[in-house]
C-alpha cells in the first residue's frame, strides 16, 4: 500500500503565506488596538475573520481545482488534507516565532512568551488554518461536482479492449 505523496512546495508555500497573514494581521490588530482600545474585541474578531477567509478561500480553490481534474475522488486526486495540515503546522510555528521576534523588536503584537507562541498559539493557528481550509475544500469540491454532474459521465474500463 503506497502512502499519498504531497508536494513539498505546495504545503510550504501555503504555510509560509498563512504564517505571513497571521503576522501581518496580528501586527495591524495590535497597532489599531493601541489607537482605539475600546474597539479591541471587534478588531480582534476582524483579524480572526481575515485569517479564516484567506484559508477558506484557498481551500475552496484547491478543492474546486482538484475535483475538476479528478471527477471521481476514489480514482485519484491530491491529498489536500495532509497538505493543509502540514501548511497549518508551518503557519503556526513560523508565524508564532516571527510574532514573538517582532514583539521583542517593539511592535505591539501582544506580550506572549515564546513558550506560549510555540505551543498554545501554534496549536490554535494549526486548528484555525486547517479547519477553515477543509471547509473551503469541501465547499469547492461540492461546487465542482455539481457542475460536473451536468456533463456526461466518464467511463472507466479495466482493459484497452473494452474501450
Amino acid at each position: 500500500m503506497s502512502t499519498p505523496r504531497v508536494e513539498t512546495r505546495s504545503w510550504v508555500t501555503r504555510g509560509l503565506v498563512m504564517g505571513g497573514v497571521l503576522v501581518v494581521t496580528r501586527a495591524v490588530v495590535g497597532h489599531t488596538v493601541g489607537i482605539w482600545p475600546s474597539h479591541g474585541t471587534a478588531l480582534r474578531m476582524l483579524g480572526l475573520g481575515i485569517i479564516i477567509a484567506v484559508a477558506l478561500s484557498w481551500g475552496f480553490s484547491d478543492g474546486r481545482r482538484d475535483r475538476s481534474k479528478h471527477p471521481d475522488p476514489d480514482r485519484g486526486g491530491e491529498d489536500l488534507t495532509v497538505r493543509w495540515l502540514a501548511a497549518g503546522a508551518l503557519a503556526g510555528f513560523s508565524g508564532g516565532l516571527v510574532v514573538w521576534l517582532v514583539g521583542k523588536v517593539g511592535l505591539e503584537v501582544g506580550d506572549k512568551s515564546l513558550l506560549f507562541e510555540m505551543t498554545s498559539g501554534a496549536a490554535w493557528t494549526i486548528l484555525l488554518v486547517f479547519l477553515a481550509a477543509m471547509v473551503g475544500k469541501v465547499l469547492g469540491a461540492g461546487l465542482a461536482a455539481r457542475s460536473l454532474a451536468a456533463a456526461p459521465p466518464v467511463r472507466y474500463s479495466a482493459t484497452a479492449a473494452e474501450r
